[in-house]
């Protein structure tokens, strides 16, 4: 614990960023890792016999968090200045991560025809193992296009039936990707053809390989994305805002503020379910996401509180007490007459 606290660390591990020491919530991140390490080296008997976990012994649970770092969801005022200061090209980008809650990496690596279903109005998050990717938790979903996202989606797409759903800026610019033409199977070919001819058909060859298929595809880099999203937010005004992965914060906390079923709520996030004695809501880690609006609390409170007999007879005390104001008022002002 002492030597975790003496580090500074970039938070997002750029060699240039500045530095600065780990909050709490990072400590109990190692921590955590560390035990789960354990735990794994003794079930696969890496440990001797009987050897404890000493991270156990810590109670990681019970450390206080005391600097959480600020989570910042989108109001509608926000939303509506950062949508307007889109370009054509960012327009479509950004709508989809609001409005289907997918994480950059997922968005990024979207292809035509097989994740995009127009006619049917679905989006499909599937693993490309074949083309070195996977979604993050393995968990492939389906999330439903709304009508709005539908007809955006469908401009951008046009008669393209291959290449990636969203393009790097320059195609916008008549510059077409060599491989923008292929199919899944095509480009599955053409990775291994190209780790043979380097040399390399390990995990380490087809992994370098992949990011050449992936740009001569045409597709996006997370940190364009990233960068574009830093673009923006500086022109709005509200420069403190760097991760895109606040519209996937802002998504999961629309879908409290509409009171979406849970499970729901987890399929369209792609987290995996957990049982409501887990945590007491069965959100799992959806409910790291969701963030509860002040509007959303007072809303809901007033809604479950309307029915209670307090209710009424307050408000006839308030009344009350404002008829013996009101009369007093006049009584006072026929002495002074």
């Amino acid at each position: 614990m002492r030597y975790l606290r003496s580090l500074n660390v970039a938070p997002n591990g750029h060699t240039n960023a500045c530095k600065r020491r780990l909050r709490d919530n990072g400590v109990k991140y190692v921590l955590e890792t560390c035990s789960t390490l354990f735990n794994y080296a003794a079930r696969y008997r890496h440990l001797p016999p009987y050897a404890e976990n000493p991270f156990l012994t810590i109670e990681i649970h019970r450390i206080p968090v005391e600097d959480p770092k600020p989570i910042i969801v989108f109001s509608s005022d926000i939303e509506r200045r950062f949508l307007s200061a889109c370009d054509e090209w960012q327009f479509p980008i950004f709508a989809t991560l609001m409005l289907t809650g997918l994480r950059p990496g997922e968005l990024v690596h979207l292809l035509l025809p097989e994740d995009v279903d127009l006619d049917a109005g679905w989006l499909y998050i599937r693993n490309k193992p074949g083309l070195g990717w996977k979604v993050k938790t393995r968990n492939e979903r389906a999330i439903p296009l709304v009508p709005a996202l539908h007809a955006v989606l469908r401009q951008l797409i046009g008669s393209r039936d291959t290449g990636p759903v969203f393009l790097q800026r320059r195609c916008f610019s008549g510059h077409h990707p060599p491989l923008m033409d292929y199919g899944r199977e095509q480009l599955e070919r053409e990775l291994v053809s190209r780790s043979e001819r380097k040399g390399d058909t390990g995990r380490s060859g087809l992994a370098a390989a992949a990011k050449t298929i992936w740009r001569d595809l045409g597709a996006l880099k997370y940190d364009w994305l990233r960068k574009e999203f830093m673009k923006i937010t500086d022109q709005c005004g509200i420069p403190e805002i760097t991760a895109p992965k606040t519209l996937r914060h802002t998504f999961a906390t629309c879908l409290q503020d509409a009171n979406v079923d849970p499970l729901i709520r987890n399929e369209l996030m792609g987290h995996a379910p957990t049982s409501f004695g887990a945590n007491g809501c069965g959100l799992g880690m959806t409910a790291a996401y969701t963030h509860s609006r002040p509007e959303t609390k007072r809303r809901q409170l007033e809604d479950a509180m309307q029915l209670r007999p307090v209710i009424s007879l307050a408000d006839s005390f308030v009344a009350d007490a404002q008829q013996a104001l009101r009369n007093g008022t006049e009584i006072r002002s026929d002495s002074n007459e």
